[in-house]
């Protein structure tokens, strides 16, 4: 075979090698670019379940938080950054690929929280029907009293403890209504004390009876619906207040005292500490005296305290202690979650509570919507 046969032979043979050769790395890396491919659809998978994990988190609490897992052998991360109403969510799956390096996918999605306002109740609930309900012991010392703001009327200004029932001293006020427990009852002047304003069947002025459920105030279950917000608060002047259906609902991330203020319309307070009301104090509404129920509502996470010679309109509800003591007038009604204590030359002048300011307390307040407002993932 000449010298050019075995030269051409001899450069066919290491094209074909050449060739060969780059076949199999197209091959390999074809084969490696579908393996990454698979390996992002995995990532990808593992980004959508941390998506929706926080899709499920913020519809359980609308709160920032970072976490983590595993789904499909990839892991995600997600974190959730809540500010107000809006929250953005970022998740991100990876898990090592074909290649050495990491198949890393991304989910990011902006959300709105709406909430619609609680539709209004019909009437009170059970434990608000009372001119003064507590969980704990009920005291009565000195010279105080109730009446009903209905003179002649049949609307008695009734007591229950779901505790003790202590009267101590006689004193020239009456109760004008019964007296109830579901402990013991203690004094030798308790039923000449209680006389209710109307008794068509002659019963007893006090007498044992079942215990009434007062539920718990979380104050943060009704925060949505708060139209105004403020840390710790001295209240007074003058204030407008909303219509019956639309109410003021002001709350206040702290103790609220309260000075001489009028308010004009419907309020309810939510507070988390304590509400002190004082001195010379007068809290009321322009609307009392053409209204047959309260127009104010002071709801505390902590104790309220009445004394010296203040004068309030409101219905009121305490998870602590309720004092009204001094020469403090008490217009509308009282629920406390642990003890109440009236002494010195009070006087609760019973008043129905309203209904449109109980709205929070009959099951769960209104309705709330979380939206997706924008997506990218990558």
């Amino acid at each position: 075979m000449g010298k050019a046969a075995l030269l051409a032979i001899a450069a066919f043979a290491a094209m074909s090698a050449l060739y060969t050769g780059n076949t199999k790395r197209g091959l390999m890396k074809a084969s490696e670019r579908v393996a990454n491919h698979q390996y992002e659809t995995i990532a990808r998978s593992a980004a959508v379940n941390g998506f929706n994990l926080a899709k499920q988190a913020l519809a359980e609490s609308f709160a920032s938080r970072n976490f983590g897992g595993q789904f499909e052998r990839a892991n995600y991360d997600v974190t959730i950054s809540v500010s107000g109403n809006r929250a953005i969510v970022t998740s991100i799956g990876d898990l090592p690929n074909a290649s050495g390096d990491q198949s890393t996918y991304r989910l990011r999605g902006e959300f709105f929280r709406s909430t619609s306002a609680p539709s209004a109740a019909s009437e009170v609930p059970e434990f608000m029907n009372y001119a003064l309900l507590s969980e704990g012991d009920l005291r009565v010392s000195g010279n105080a009293g109730t009446a009903s703001v209905y003179a002649g009327g049949d609307l008695n200004a009734n007591f229950h403890t779901n505790g003790d029932l202590e009267v101590n001293g006689k004193g020239n006020k009456r109760i004008q209504g019964f007296g109830t427990y579901s402990g013991s009852a203690s004094g030798t002047h308790r039923n000449t004390k209680f006389q209710p304003a109307h008794n068509p069947d002659g019963a007893d002025h006090t007498s044992y009876a079942a215990s009434v459920e007062i539920p718990e105030f979380d104050v943060s279950e009704y925060a949505a619906f708060a139209t105004t917000t403020s840390e710790s608060t001295i209240l007074s002047g003058v204030l407008a207040g909303g219509t019956r259906d639309e109410p003021m609902v002001w709350l206040i991330n702290g103790d609220l005292t309260v000075n001489d203020v009028v308010i004009d319309g419907y309020v309810a307070f939510l507070v988390t500490g304590d509400i002190d009301v004082n001195g010379n104090a007068t809290v009321g509404s322009s609307g009392y005296s053409a209204g047959d129920e309260s127009s104010i509502a002071f709801y505390g996470g902590g104790d309220v305290n009445i004394t010296g010679g203040a004068q309030v309109w409101a219905q009121m509800y305490s998870e602590g202690d309720f004092e009204l003591g001094g020469g403090a007038d008490l217009y509308g009604s009282a629920t406390s979650l642990s003890t109440a204590w009236l002494h010195g030359n009070p006087e609760i002048h019973y008043r129905e509570a309203s209904p449109a300011l109980t709205t929070i307390w009959n099951g769960t307040p209104g309705g709330t919507q979380i939206r997706m407002t924008s997506f990218f993932e990558k």
